[in-house]
């Protein structure tokens, strides 16, 4: 029983919007006294929820074709779901394998008693350099990625553009409304 009362409030329900839809394009066709058609103009923004999702399918659709292209694993992007210490809060990290691996054996060494913290740092510099030599030439080789990756950019610098802009002066801005 409660199904059939659900299916005839729903056909009340596109009833009255059709009725009410065909009521308002009757009188926003009409000619106004002066015969000219009255012109509504609509327009629409993707809000920052949108635009962040836009920018996270973008953003892992270059990972993914890098990770694809890319022969050695080594500088494979890896993402997982971490939480921060102290919290249950997860975020997802994205980071070449070689930080993993790097971080690893800096681990083991500190336990042996080397304190190489800046031999790290130095490492990761320059792993970070190769990779990017790396994605360097897989773009100029590969036209799709260099697609992919120009549309992250694009929607990373617009996302940042209206997230300065909604955020400007305020001590605590809130990213889920419309960017406008």
């Amino acid at each position: 029983m409660k199904l059939v009362q659900r299916i005839a409030a729903a056909c009340v329900a596109m009833s009255v919007c059709v009725a009410l839809f065909a009521q308002d394009s009757e009188t926003s066709t009409q000619p106004s006294v002066d015969g000219q058609i009255e012109e509504i103009t609509v327009t629409a923004s993707a809000t920052f929820s949108q635009l962040e999702s836009r920018l996270e399918y973008a953003k892992l659709a270059v990972f993914n074709s890098y990770n694809d292209l890319n022969q050695d694993d080594y500088y494979d992007i890896e993402c997982s779901f971490v939480a921060r210490n102290g919290s249950h809060i997860v975020d997802r990290v994205c980071q070449p394998a070689f930080i993993a691996i790097l971080e690893a054996d800096a681990y083991q060494e500190e336990l042996q008693g080397f304190d190489n913290s800046a031999l790290l740092q130095q490492d990761i510099i320059s792993e970070s350099i190769a990779m990017e030599a790396n994605m360097v030439e897989l773009a100029e080789k590969n036209p799709e990625f260099l697609a992919e990756t120009k549309e992250y950019l694009e929607l990373s610098a617009e996302y940042e553009r209206l997230k300065d802009e909604h955020c400007a002066g305020k001590i605590i801005c809130w990213l889920n409304g419309s960017p406008e």
